[in-house]
């Protein structure tokens, strides 16, 4: 009896494991489904224009409705949202937002069986990383309203994670020491998640202060409240308000004043600029109310200070009475890469060397991704082999919604090396250089295969982020 029980549980045990192992192996790999999805979404960036996408090699969704879709895939934790057939290639799913548990991980469940019509293929699953929407607050300058000149304008720049639509930002989102703003000028930039606004008709005080200027994008499922502090200004007081500077091109200081300017004095020697204690040579344009200063000799460094000195006059007739200084840091430019050539090597070539311009950073990474064979037909058809140039916006934690660089796809990588720039005594990131990196030899003789390559750097290799001084700065 006992000898029947544990054959009995013996048996049991056996089936489990069975179970078990059946549905370990029942899901297919990713080197498995290279043959039949050449991308996925792999990161989900919010927002109402974003999407989680399926690249399939062929036209699997030809004689396919949209309202059937659903019935192809799954999420786990389950998400409510619209599914879209973008081509005969490509399914998309928008997530209903208020569906999705952002900082978290959903896992996507392709039906291969239901959709290639073959009860022997198993299913194949892939994470998305739901990536909570977030927005960035930065202010440019304040300065005086030349039309009121007891208010100040308020103008900077705002950006997302994602696509936002530019209706749904509205003056009410914006709020100083925590009173809404009704006026507020919002334009769209080149990039969609990113905008230039002004705050206007914001009254000077009785005294002196610091203010905050917040973004509450609640409306929008943006849960951070971005904050900036700028001067608010005394009313009937002549004074210098802000400092803002720049390296692009031709290293800029512009002081903004509290009133218009006189237009006919002479300000040589009353507004001046120090690097390292030393005067820099600069050029003196007068507007309005506020000077430019622009060098006309080269500086390394990018701190320094601005010095205003008694004597400034305004339109009004006031004279600045004391001595000012403000702190400055220089943008050294934003960091730029383009690859000159197509980007796409044939396979076995006799000798390959990439060329590309840069500037404003010390380093770049290379990387080749080999396309599956069986991937060519689909990367060619999706036109990525048309590609000219490789460019990172720069601020790319707030660049996002929907982006390819989302999407795994084509292939694998099979090398990865990060280049100095930097290596020269006459290394001068601000001008864009033409560089050429030799990748002869790494290539295998596969008549089928293209190579894709990519030129990247990352924000620690920016001119900015180094303080100038990149040799400083080792790189594993």
């Amino acid at each position: 009896m006992i000898s029947l029980v544990r054959r009995n549980v013996s048996l049991l045990l056996y089936m489990v494991a069975m179970i078990l192992l059946s549905s370990c192996g029942s899901k297919m790999s990713e080197d498995e489904v290279k043959d039949y999805i050449s991308g996925f979404t792999s990161k989900y960036f919010g927002g109402e224009k974003s999407s989680i996408q399926v690249v399939f090699n062929d036209d699997v969704l030809k004689n396919k409705e949209e309202k059937d879709l659903a019935q192809y895939i799954e999420f786990s934790p389950s998400l409510d949202g619209t599914f879209v057939k973008k081509d005969d290639y490509t399914l998309s799913f928008v997530p209903d937002l208020n569906s999705v548990k952002f900082g978290s991980t959903c896992k996507c469940t392709i039906k291969m069986e239901k959709l290639f019509n073959n009860d022997k293929m198993p299913d194949f699953s892939f994470d998305v990383e739901m990536i909570a929407p977030s927005a960035k607050l930065k202010i440019n300058s304040a300065r005086v309203d030349l039309v009121n000149s007891d208010a100040v304008i308020v103008s900077g720049v705002l950006s997302f994670t994602m696509e936002v639509d530019r209706t749904r930002l509205t003056p009410s989102l914006f709020t100083i020491d925590g009173e809404e703003q009704s006026d507020v000028l919002i334009e769209q930039m080149s990039s969609p998640n990113m905008f230039r606004f002004e705050v206007r008709n914001v009254k000077k005080g009785t005294e002196s202060k610091k203010c905050k200027l917040q973004f509450d994008g609640t409306s929008l499922r943006i849960e951070n409240k971005p904050v900036e502090e700028f001067d608010l200004p005394v009313k009937s007081l002549f004074e210098p308000i802000s400092v803002s500077c720049t390296g692009v091109k031709e290293k800029t200081v512009s002081v903004y004043f509290s009133e218009k300017l006189e237009s006919k004095q002479n300000l040589n020697g009353l507004v001046e600029v120090y690097t390292n204690g030393t005067k820099e040579s600069v050029k003196i344009e007068q507007y309005e109310d506020h000077v430019k200063l622009i060098f006309t000799t080269k500086s390394k460094s990018n701190k320094g200070e601005v010095v205003i000195h008694s004597g400034v006059k305004s339109a009004n007739g006031k004279k600045i009475t004391s001595e000012y200084k403000f702190p400055i840091t220089y943008s050294l430019g934003i960091p730029s890469l383009s690859i000159l050539d197509n980007g796409s090597i044939l396979a076995n070539p006799a000798d390959v060397k990439v060329r590309f311009r840069a500037s404003n950073i010390f380093a770049v990474d290379v990387d080749v991704l080999k396309i599956y064979s069986n991937n060519v037909l689909s990367y060619m058809r999706d036109g990525t082999s048309n590609n000219s140039y490789y460019d990172y916006d720069y601020e790319d934690e707030y660049y996002g919604g929907g982006s390819d660089a989302s999407i795994r796809r084509y292939g694998r990588m099979i090398y990865h090396k990060t280049v100095r720039l930097d290596d020269t005594d006459d290394f001068d990131s601000e001008e864009s250089h033409l560089y050429t990196v030799d990748l002869s030899g790494l290539f295998d003789d596969d008549p089928t295969a293209i190579y894709q390559v990519y030129l990247s750097y990352k924000k620690e290799y920016a001119m900015c982020n180094a303080g100038g001084n990149s040799r400083a700065i080792e790189l594993n």
